[in-house]
């Protein structure tokens, strides 16, 4: 097997994690905008959850799922961003004034279920593998090699890890021997 032959994998690897990554920062800005974030923010977090969904859903028929894909409720978002409804938005002018504006109906979705939709579609990820490891506990002042291995991997540092020791990685897939 080359060295390049799992590159496909680690890409997507990457990508899942760069998407989860973007969903967070996304929420938190959603958050910080409690109780009533903008439309905007709003929407930015519905389209996120949406890349972050279709991502995930190339695993949908994985037994790692401690739920089955089909009742975890994650596919709503893509209905809600495909059908439109009208809102108020609020004009940059004194005097409160407001225009009727048609927008994707994800951006009138309650905050706290656009919380939600995250949360679950992270624990997918977490199900599927796609989480930083944390079954083994080290003590502060000791590290192993999979702990290097895996530290790596997790910041996307697929350059690094090929520049390792052949006995530090196996061949199927990055984990430290």
């Amino acid at each position: 097997m080359s060295e390049h032959d799992d590159e496909p994998d680690r890409g997507f690897r990457r990508q899942i994690r760069e998407t989860k990554e973007e969903a967070f920062r996304a929420r938190r800005v959603l958050r910080r905008g409690l109780p009533d974030p903008d439309i905007e923010t709003r929407l930015d977090v519905a389209q996120i959850h949406s890349d972050y969904r279709d991502l995930l859903s190339d695993y949908a028929s994985e037994s790692a799922l401690k739920t089955p894909w089909d009742d975890r409720n994650v596919d709503w978002i893509d209905t809600a961003l495909a059908q439109t409804t009208t809102v108020e938005r609020p004009l940059p002018r004194r005097g409160h004034a407001t225009e009727t504006v048609q927008v994707p109906r994800a951006a009138s979705i309650d905050p706290s279920r656009l919380l939600d939709l995250g949360k679950e579609l992270d624990a997918i990820a977490k199900e599927l593998g796609f989480a930083a490891s944390a079954r083994d506990q080290t003590t502060n002042t000791e590290a192993t090699k999979k702990d290097l291995v895996n530290l790596l991997n997790a910041r996307g540092q697929d350059d690094a890890i090929e520049r390792l020791p052949d006995d530090w990685v196996e061949d199927d897939g990055g984990e430290a021997t």
